[in-house]
């Protein structure tokens, strides 16, 4: 009985909603759903990720929907850049506006990055938990302490720390913020692109989808087909592996707006059970299906054993002098 909480996308089909509560009403292994996360409406602020408008009406009924089955409701803020008009008083105004809105429906939480806006709001709205987003990238105790002392009440640290172990403690012990481990993230460990490409998704979330070429994601996609080692250096959380993060923290969340009902209901079932015994790649979000699919590559979770996660949690990443990774994928299967 581990008794881990997890956060839960919503993907914006009302389905998922329906199979959620046929399939996890009850804990799994001990473990439970925490919550479900959805975007703020697109004509308020932008995303870290490209997904289906959700209206205010259509987002009130997942906030709703929680209430009924005693979860908690999260709206995301996360953009990374709101353009020139991001701190004009009229934009400021209209998102605490929102919020407040929103949360008279029941919304329970926010998720920011912006630390600006963190502080304005937990001035303005002090009963509303505020959520510090990954691309934050709070991965020191200076940085954790910054976002605490604006009014930060749980953070997710930058998935690049995910394997040391250390640091994470280090960092939790320092604050008295909740902290929330992202699992299944399929981004690039130490992407060079990263920050550019969330102040591009930032505004491409607010458009429509079709205006834009995502070339960013087909640039780490390529790179995985020709270097398959990078999946392994993704800094994923197996299912199996959550066992090791007991005396860090009880608190994850599961990446996936983007994938289909059926995929998240999987993703989830796995996660809560601490077991996986297929493809890691079916597991991952962001853009490692698009590797999966394009260069047909599996990865038995079976294979990364404890020794595995000893190895990688142990390393000093320097990748120029090690070959594990590069040697584990050599034979990696592909159709």
């Amino acid at each position: 009985m581990s008794g881990f909480s997890f956060w839960v996308p919503f993907n914006g089909d009302f389905k998922l909603l329906e199979e959620l509560k046929v399939h996890f009403a009850n804990d799994i292994n001990g473990n439970k759903i925490e919550g479900l996360y959805f975007p703020a409406s697109q004509e308020y602020f932008g995303s870290a990720r490209v997904v289906k408008k959700l209206t205010i009406d259509n987002a009130k009924k997942v906030i709703d929907f929680c209430k009924n089955m005693g979860w908690k409701s999260n709206m995301l803020m996360n953009s990374s850049c709101g353009g020139a008009d991001w701190y004009s008083p009229k934009t400021i105004s209209k998102t605490l506006l929102l919020i407040k809105n929103m949360k008279l429906a029941g919304l329970t939480s926010i998720t920011i990055t912006n630390p600006i806006y963190l502080q304005k709001i937990k001035k303005e709205i002090p009963d509303i938990n505020i959520i510090v987003s990954v691309i934050s990238e709070i991965e020191s105790v200076q940085r954790a302490k910054f976002f605490e002392d604006l009014g930060a009440d749980s953070f997710v640290p930058d998935r690049d720390i995910n394997r040391n172990l250390e640091l994470l403690k280090e960092i939790k012990d320092s604050t008295d913020m909740n902290m929330i481990l992202m699992v299944n993230e399929g981004c690039l460990y130490r992407c060079p692109q990263r920050n550019i490409h969330y102040n591009f998704i930032s505004h491409w979330s607010t458009t429509e989808k079709e205006k834009y070429s995502d070339f960013m994601t087909n640039y780490c996609v390529n790179l995985r087909g020709v270097k398959p080692e990078e999946l392994l250096k993704m800094q994923f959380i197996l299912p199996q592996h959550l066992k090791h993060y007991a005396c860090i923290t009880s608190s994850f969340k599961i990446v996936g707006r983007t994938r289909s009902t059926k995929d998240i209901l999987q993703i989830t079932k796995a996660y809560l059970a601490e077991k996986w015994d297929g493809n890691i790649l079916d597991l991952m979000s962001s853009a490692t299906p698009s590797v999966r699919d394009k260069y047909g590559y599996g990865i038995s979770a079976n294979t990364l054993d404890d020794i595995f996660f000893k190895k990688v949690t142990t390393c000093d990443n320097n990748c120029e002098k090690c070959n594990f990774c590069k040697n584990f994928t050599e034979n990696i299967s592909s159709s």
